[in-house]
């Protein structure tokens, strides 16, 4: 008969240091894609009052390549780091270019 052996699973050494790096990295893009995204619905904004909708809605949206460009220089990002900080520069752009747009204090 064959021997059953035993499978202890053995848990990985926990990087402390790797673990508050990373989360600092991730902390720091989110707040640079809202700040981006903050200043690309400013310039949506004013690109929409001159130009009109269209001019100004492509230019937000081809910021984010923009954007994922000076974060990958920067940093080395993966991919779901590209999609998390590209999905905070969207929802930002979106919510502040309808709010400069619609503001609702007149």
């Amino acid at each position: 008969m064959a021997e059953k052996k035993d499978d202890v699973l053995e848990v990985p050494e926990f990087d402390e240091g790797q673990f508050y790096n990373d989360t600092k990295k991730g902390t720091f893009v989110a707040l640079m894609s809202f700040g981006f995204g903050l200043l690309m619905s400013a310039v949506s904004e004013i690109v929409h009052y001159f130009a009109g909708f269209p001019p100004a809605f492509i230019i937000g949206l081809f910021a984010i390549a923009l954007l994922v460009t000076i974060l990958r220089k920067r940093y080395n990002m993966k991919v779901m780091d590209w999609f998390s900080a590209g999905g905070v520069y969207i929802l930002t752009w979106m919510c502040f270019w309808v709010l400069f747009t619609n503001p609702p204090f007149q």
